[in-house]
């Protein structure tokens, strides 16, 4: 069975024909960042501000966030492109 990042990837490039940009704003595993690079550009936000995150979401299709990044509706207005936000971790 594919990962969830993998499934993530493959479901973003079946609506699209360019390359999948995902923005990830918090530390993940090198290995969830290895799996997500394998078939999308990915942008390391984890040091940005609330500012320059909104802005590296402009040409966004997807971002992945832990607990602490708050995402609000200025940041998915400003983000055309995006498709889809996906919280890395468990529970809640």
């Amino acid at each position: 069975m594919a990962s969830p990042a993998t499934m993530l990837v493959l479901c973003l490039r079946t609506t699209t024909m360019s390359a999948v940009k995902i923005v990830v704003a918090e530390s993940i595993a090198d290995a969830g960042l290895e799996l997500l690079a394998a078939y999308a550009q990915v942008d390391l936000a984890t040091e940005a501000d609330h500012e320059e995150l909104t802005r590296r979401l402009r040409e966004a299709d997807a971002l992945v966030v832990r607990s602490a990044t708050q995402v609000d509706a200025r940041m998915i207005g400003a983000s055309p492109k995006l498709r889809v936000i996906g919280r890395a971790g468990i529970g809640v």
